[in-house]
């Protein structure tokens, strides 16, 4: 890595074709980016903010450039992470906790050590199933609850954390976190960033509360999720929506309009799951 950031920043700038002059403008002196770019000083974030929004650069592409064009260890396995929801393999989440483990032997990083025992539970899981999990990886649970239970705001991190852990929840203490849950992530909702998380947390409630019969939960929960589906043309989650619904609704319409439209996408799988799902859950009214 290039630790002289403030003449990366110089080259940046002059192959840009723009003088200190302008980059500064009236909010920065001259004589304060000669001495950032000479690295006599340490911008604060705020002028760093400024400086590279002149250049229209983010942090991030700054700092892969500081990186020599590659990422760097933590932006890897960050960037990996983010990108979870596309894993399909074992064997890459697996690949992916040992990059953590490698990195933490060597740093001290907060968001890097939740990450890892995330992947731990999330590759339990896949290995065993969502049954007994072993002493280790129930107190790996329980660590990661301890970070956020006593919190008054939830952010993404912490979102993320409750959508690897929501099945260890007993029913009853489900109810009484499901309403924070709902709030943090309407106020989520127009961060686009966080839209595919927002998604998975709904799905994942919707499935726990249908699994444990409570079908006025399962059905709030889902009539949230339709709308997100259909902003997103998500039509995987629509059609769970429109089973789900019907099967918390008594409606075999709504139950067909689910199925069609999977066998539309040619959804095989999904198809096959939801079948199974209607035909333990559902129970149409005797008239």
């Amino acid at each position: 890595m290039r630790y002289d950031f403030g003449n990366v920043y110089k080259e940046i700038r002059e192959s840009k074709g723009l003088t200190q002059e302008e980059v500064c403008g009236d909010i920065l002196s001259r004589t304060s980016l000669s001495k950032i770019e000479s690295g006599k000083t340490t911008p604060k974030y705020e002028n760093m903010e400024f400086l590279l929004q002149q250049i229209n650069m983010t942090f991030e592409e700054f700092d892969y450039i500081c990186h020599l064009y590659q990422p760097s260890q933590r932006a890897e396995i960050m960037q990996t992470y983010l990108n979870m929801s596309s894993i399909l393999g074992t064997s890459e989440l697996i690949n992916l906790f040992q990059k953590c483990q490698d990195y933490l032997k060597t740093h001290h990083d907060l968001p890097i050590e939740e990450i890892s025992d995330m992947l731990e539970v999330v590759i339990y899981i896949r290995q065993h199933g969502t049954g007994e999990l072993s002493d280790h990886a129930e107190q790996v649970v329980k660590k990661l609850w301890r970070k956020i239970e006593k919190q008054d705001t939830w952010y993404e991190s912490d979102l993320k954390i409750l959508n690897t852990i929501l099945f260890r929840f007993p029913i009853e203490h489900l109810h009484l976190i499901t309403g924070k849950i709902l709030q943090r992530l309407e106020v989520y909702k127009n961060y686009q960033h966080l839209y595919d998380l927002r998604m998975a947390i709904l799905l994942n409630l919707s499935t726990i509360y249908l699994y444990n019969q409570d079908r006025n939960m399962c059905q709030q929960i889902c009539y949230t999720l339709l709308e997100d589906a259909k902003n997103k043309k998500s039509y995987d989650r629509l059609a769970i929506c429109y089973v789900r619904i019907g099967i918390c609704t008594y409606d075999s319409k709504l139950i067909q309009k689910g199925f069609s439209l999977l066998e539309l996408t040619d959804e095989t799988s999904m198809l096959s799951h939801l079948q199974k799902e209607v035909e333990n859950y559902y129970q149409p009214k005797e008239i």
